[in-house]
This record gives structure tokens, sequence and C-alpha cells, in this order.
């Protein structure tokens, strides 16, 4: 029987990373612990996690039992950042014969600040990333789901939704919209998954910020939150994730919701975590776990991101998620 196909379409993007005990104020110069160049985008990351979360990796180096087919799609540069980038994806077991290699373009780049409590401060060049333009030819094979952010051309972003509806069968889509933009409420409906944080989620939704102070106050904002996205015509669920106190879900056919807790481990870096978890969930939902278990293995999956350094580098395999 043939793999379920994940579908990436997305950012690609070297990180160069610098860790500081805090970020200087302004015109202020102070001495970083460590810098270092790893591989990333959302998009990237996301199909890195896809692909590691649904294979083992035996202890010579060897990929075996994959339960997904994971293909990413995007843009680089000609240049050393774009080849490193694509081989990097291929090294994971992904298919990276849809990023296109644009002439005169830098890849993108992303610069990032981590301080020593873990938290992450990012800047986005996005160079050839802003060249990903939407074809139904992504569609071929028919994907089991398709995975889109925001760090490529919201138009784009639109019209793959757009088409993934109109797709004979209707291709299931997943949403991760970060950076938080506002889009037209008729795209709500073309989108099966929308997986946001609570920033984004407030963005998004147009309400107040998620309060944090107790789980009774999260349960009700996020309840209030996720109902919006419903009323939009969110199709299948709607997770927001709560960095360490875990994640809220509904399930929009039954009505259910849930709060899902975070585990407990030491904050290293959080970058990537998000894409962890997307990865994480997205592997379970073609591989016809419930919502609920979904979202479960997504918020260990992405414990194991925060304590460790970098993005792509510190996505675990699956033997490493219990």
């Amino acid at each position: 029987m043939s793999l379920p196909i994940i579908l990436i379409v997305g950012s690609l993007n070297t990180d160069l990373v610098t860790t500081t005990p805090r970020v200087p104020d302004a015109g202020e110069t102070i001495q970083a612990s460590s810098f270092a160049t790893h591989f990333g985008g959302k998009g990237a990351n996301q199909a890195v996690a896809c692909a590691r979360l649904s294979r083992l990796k035996t202890a010579r180096g060897i990929i075996t039992a994959p339960s997904t087919y994971v293909r990413m799609v995007g843009c680089v540069g000609n240049d050393d950042f774009g080849n490193s980038l694509r081989n990097s994806l291929k090294l994971d077991g992904i298919d990276a014969d849809g990023v296109e290699v644009i002439d005169g373009v830098p890849s993108g780049v992303a610069v990032i600040l981590v301080e020593s409590s873990g938290e992450n401060r990012i800047l986005i060049t996005p160079g050839a990333n802003g060249f990903c333009q939407p074809s139904t030819s992504y569609f071929s094979p028919h994907p089991a789901l398709m995975v889109l952010q925001f760090e490529i051309p919201l138009d784009t972003v639109l019209e793959l939704l757009r088409l993934a509806s109109e797709a004979s069968p209707p291709v299931v889509t997943l949403l991760n919209p970060a950076p938080a933009t506002r889009v037209p409420n008729d795209a709500y409906r073309k989108i099966s998954h929308l997986i946001l944080n609570e920033t984004e989620a407030a963005i998004l939704g147009g309400g107040d910020a998620i309060r944090i102070e107790s789980e009774v106050t999260m349960l009700e904002d996020c309840r209030r939150l996720s109902q919006s996205f419903v009323e939009k015509g969110v199709t299948d669920s709607i997770v927001i994730t709560l960095g360490g106190k875990g994640a809220f879900w509904q399930d929009v056919s039954s009505g259910k919701i849930a709060m899902v807790r975070g585990e407990k481990v030491e904050v290293v870096d959080t970058t990537a975590a998000g894409d962890t978890f997307v990865g994480g969930f997205a592997v379970k939902i073609v591989s016809g776990y419930s919502i609920a278990d979904a979202v479960a293995y997504a918020v260990l999956a992405s414990s194991k991101t925060v304590s460790k350094q970098g993005a792509q580098s510190s996505i675990p395999w699956r033997d490493e998620v219990s």
C-alpha cells in the first residue's frame, strides 16, 4: 500500500543564530555567547518535522520504516545557502524536487537572537521565498494533506487554498498562519485544520489576548477564539498552542474541546517548536489518528525540540518521541 503524501509549500531559510544573555537595548553593544548557522524556514522546518516524526533513524544513521511520503515545494536562490538547503532536505528523506532554484535572487535568511532564557527574536529576509507561486501541479500525485504557512506570499497561500478546495477530490489543508497576517473571511472555509499560537489566535480572531493566569481563563479565552474560527468556516479542527502550558483543541464536527498540558522540560531554545508541533500533528492526522491523539503527540514532540539548540537540528525522530 502506498504511503500517504504530506505536501508542504513554504519557506526555506538559512538561520544565523546568535545566543546572548539578553537582547541589547538601542545603541548598546554586548558580548554574545555563541554563533551558529542552521537550516530553517517554517516550511522546511515543518517538512523536516513531518519526515523525522514518521521515520526511525538507526544508530548507524540509516532512515527506516517511513509512515508518510513528504514532499517540499518552495524556492531558493542559486547560491551556497540554496544548495545546502535542498541537500539537507534530501538527507532527511524528503522529496525536494519541487524546490525551485531562482537565478539572481538570494536564498532566504533569518537572523535569530536567542536569549539565555530560551526566548527568541527573529528577523527574516525572504529572498527567493517571495517568488513561490501556486500551481495545481503540486497536487500530482494527490496529497493526503497540504501544509501552508505565511513566510511565502499571502496571495500564493490564498490561491493554493482555493485550488485545493476545487481539486477532485478536494485536498485536505492545514494552515499555520505565522507570522500572523489577517486573511479574507472566505479563506477560512477552505481550511481543514488551523494551528496557531495564542498571539496569532488573538490577531486573526479579532479578540482580546488569551489570559494565561489560570487554566480556567485560558480555556474560556481559547474556546471564545476557537469558536470565531468555526463561525468563519474552518472545517475540521482548530488548535491553539500555548507554549509550555500545552495546547487547546476543538473538533469542529463533534464540537468537543479540550486542553493538553505541556511537558515539563528545561527550555534551551524555542526555535522550531511550533513547526515540530505542526509536523507531529500532520503525521498523526494522515495516519488516521484522532484530533485528540494528534495534539497530544504534537505537544510531546515539540517538548523534545525546545530542549535542544537550533531549528531543524533540534527536531526529533520518531524513536525519540515515546
